[in-house]
């Protein structure tokens, strides 16, 4: 039976997702990267305020004691403790601070089981499209099969590209979507090979 529900499917919400301006998805990893930017500037001039700090206090300290009193090997040992951990907190702001660099995961294709789709004897609109570019059912749009799956559909409302007609179903709804197609509207298999022919065309799963 086909579904007379109006709202948008899936694949129709991830056509207009990719549709949108890149503009819009470029604002964020600008502002990321201007942040990324402003915190390395920012960790450096902490860590390079407190090695010097580390360094003064060592020295001063070291020459206090001594006027002090205290023995030279003990003054040294303080000031150069002293030193250590201004080094340590230099680093420390550092690492804290500076972005990390995380490689982008990769993405790997899946690749259709074609020993499969050959048997099959239909395809909505949705699944032909990846198959046609070959991309496995049920994996993510591209611009390709969003493409593909225009042209499909096109077809159909001209009625150059047969639809299936489900049984059961009155003549005024399978009217209604050979008119309107989405999606889910079905084709054969022998009807898109014959389409996919008269165009030069002979995609994969396809083929016999």
């Amino acid at each position: 039976m086909i579904s007379q529900s109006s709202a948008p499917s899936a694949d129709a919400l991830a056509v207009q997702t990719a549709a949108e301006p890149r503009q819009s998805q470029a604002r964020p990893a600008i502002v990321r990267d201007a942040l990324n930017r402003t915190r390395t500037s920012t960790a450096g001039t902490l860590a390079l305020v407190a090695a010097a700090t580390g360094t003064v206090l060592s020295v001063g300290g070291a020459i206090w004691a001594v006027q002090m009193g205290v023995p030279y090997p003990l003054a040294i040992m303080a000031g150069f403790c002293t030193l250590a951990g201004g080094v340590c907190l230099a680093a420390a702001t550092v690492f804290l601070m500076t972005p990390d660099h995380i490689p982008a995961p990769i993405i790997v294709k899946s690749t259709p089981n074609y020993t499969a789709w050959k048997l099959m004897k239909a395809f909505s609109v949705s699944n032909a499209s990846r198959l046609w570019c070959d991309i496995e059912p049920g994996s993510a749009l591209t611009q390709d099969s969003i493409a593909w799956a225009k042209v499909l559909l096109g077809a159909i409302s001209r009625g150059e590209l047969p639809m299936v007609e489900k049984a059961g179903v009155p003549k005024e709804v399978i009217e209604r979507e050979r008119n309107s197609p989405n999606w889910h509207t079905e084709v054969t298999r022998d009807a898109l090979q014959a389409w996919a022919k008269t165009h030069g065309f002979n995609p994969r799963f396809l083929q016999d």
